[in-house]
């Protein structure tokens, strides 16, 4: 059994013991993959708003 350990030296919970293992890791990545596509949202709405707006209010 592998245990991690934290920088404090206390012992982190042993994942290969969990059996919901294959759960977290699933929600973690899917979690991951939300972030990602919002944040490329986020940023493609950044773009489109500075586009529209023009150079114009960059000088302000």
């Amino acid at each position: 059994m592998e245990s991690a350990k934290f920088p404090s030296g206390r012992q982190r919970f042993c994942l290969t013991a969990n059996p919901f293992k294959d759960e977290i890791e699933s929600l973690d990545h899917r979690l991951e993959t939300q972030l990602r596509e919002q944040t490329r949202k986020q940023v493609w709405s950044t773009q489109m708003k500075k586009v529209i707006r023009g150079p114009t209010d960059l000088a302000k």
